[in-house]
């Protein structure tokens, strides 16, 4: 596979199951692709690729990490919710929206979900597998859901914290992204340590979080973990996971 010429960026979604855990590539503009990370051996699974855009806060993994929903902007302008097999994109339930104001949701259990507002019922095109509840709300249900279910403390201000060890604190900006040229849901991160009265701002970060006590984080297409240090010269020394730079578009079916 050929090297293309813009950098891909990452977005990671923990389930309780390490070996569960969605990886979404974007890049370059209106191509995503879906991949799974088997954290326990760090092994990871093409899923499919989309000809368009994954709101990527407006996604949730289930508890087990065997399924997720996600909105998506297709082809012709149209705008669906979908829940399908994780990691692929093929529609187990399919809800049509109407623009981008609601859609997606949450996970409320393994075989439960909420939708962020209300779809068209006429057409909407159900499994059976699950149950749907809907929510008069536009909020973005999937990452608040998914974080606090992880652990990390919600702030007053709509940030995250969580601790890492040695005196680490990870803190997540969600929504702040047009403060660095990227699309406003996007994240940006901060790690401090107050005993070294410390704080590194690091906005090329699109997702950090914590795995096996250590830092985990996607920068410029690349998923890295770092090892901390309690030291203000060498705060930390980070090894690469995965380069996802390297991956093109190609037509892949699900296998359901």
């Amino acid at each position: 596979m050929s090297i293309p010429s813009s950098t891909a960026r990452l977005f990671v979604a923990y389930s309780d199951d390490p070996k569960h855990t969605l990886v979404l590539r974007r890049g370059p503009s209106r191509r995503v692709a879906s991949f799974n990370w088997d954290r326990t051996t760090n092994s990871f699974t093409l899923g499919q690729w989309l000809k368009g855009k994954i709101y990527w806060h407006r996604a949730d993994i289930s508890p087990d990490g065997k399924h997720w929903i996600y909105l998506a902007l297709g082809r012709g302008g149209r705008t669906y919710t979908v829940i399908a097999k994780t990691p692929y994109l093929k529609a187990l339930d399919y809800h049509p929206w109407l623009g981008t104001w609601g859609g997606g949701g949450r996970f409320l259990s393994n075989m439960a979900y909420e939708l962020a507002g209300h779809s068209n019922a006429q057409n909407r095109k159900l499994s059976g597998r699950f149950r749907v509840s809907e929510r008069n709300s536009t909020a973005s249900l999937g990452v608040f859901n998914r974080l606090q279910r992880q652990g990390w403390a919600h702030m007053m201000n709509g940030n995250y914290t969580r601790k890492i060890g040695q005196g680490w604190i990870l803190r997540k900006h969600v929504g702040e992204g047009q403060k660095f040229g990227r699309s406003i849901d996007s994240e940006w991160h901060t790690l401090s340590h107050n005993g070294l009265e410390l704080t590194l701002k690091r906005p090329d970060w699109e997702w950090a979080d914590v795995d096996e006590g250590k830092l985990v984080f996607a920068e410029g297409g690349k998923l890295m973990r770092a090892t901390l240090f309690k030291d203000a010269k060498q705060p930390y020394l980070s090894k690469l996971i995965h380069d996802f730079n390297r991956y093109t578009f190609e037509p892949i079916r699900a296998p359901y």
